[in-house]
């Protein structure tokens, strides 16, 4: 039997996301809390602990959110699907809204435990859709059987996010057609044949 939800409670809990989301953006990191929060979005602070009891669980399901804004839905092209999935992590970390708070993350995740559980987290569920392509690539003869696609990730998104937080240098269009061209290049299959150009 289906489980029936609450449409209020459903509401409550949109709406203290999305206003937990404006103090992120317009007041910054340290000001989201329990009574800030309250204030903002006129629910009571225990409707807001009962569902985030630290301001870090609170944090965590605003950038979860965030994150599942920009997943994209593989098409079965792989060079395609690959370049799509790259320009969305690079919206993520460049022209979001969010993509200070996500790059304050990856810097305060190493000096607080619970934080950097949450990076790890998040960084799973961002890349997520990566690894389910190439590993749809190599099941279709596409890529080397040998590619760890964990390794392919770290291949694909790290030069973005060297761009991004060392050298400064812009994410363009053109730069991640040209890192997907370069992996492809290296980690296709010998006997496959090219998937259309995007």
């Amino acid at each position: 039997m289906a489980v029936r939800v609450d449409p209020r409670a459903d509401r409550s809990h949109t709406a203290a996301l999305e206003a937990a989301r404006g103090i992120l953006l317009e007041e910054g990191w340290d000001a989201l809390t329990h009574a800030r929060l309250a204030e903002r979005s006129g629910l009571h602070r225990a409707t807001i602990y009962r569902h985030w009891p630290t301001p870090t669980a609170l944090l965590h399901d605003v950038l979860a959110r965030e994150v599942a804004t920009t997943r994209i839905r593989p098409t079965g092209n792989l060079r395609s699907d690959l370049i799509k999935a790259l320009t969305a992590i690079q919206r993520e970390i460049t022209d979001r809204d969010l993509s200070r708070v996500m790059t304050a993350l990856i810097d305060r995740g190493e000096w607080d435990t619970e934080l950097h559980r949450i990076k790890v987290g998040l960084t799973r569920a961002s890349v997520g859709v990566i690894c389910q392509v190439l590993e749809t690539g190599k099941e279709r003869g596409e890529l080397a059987a040998r590619l760890d696609p964990d390794a392919g990730v770290s291949l694909l998104v790290g030069p973005l996010l060297y761009r991004r937080l060392l050298s400064g240098e812009p994410l363009t269009p053109p730069f991640i057609r040209s890192i997907v061209d370069s992996f492809l290049a290296g980690n296709r299959s010998g006997g496959s044949t090219r998937s259309r150009e995007a």
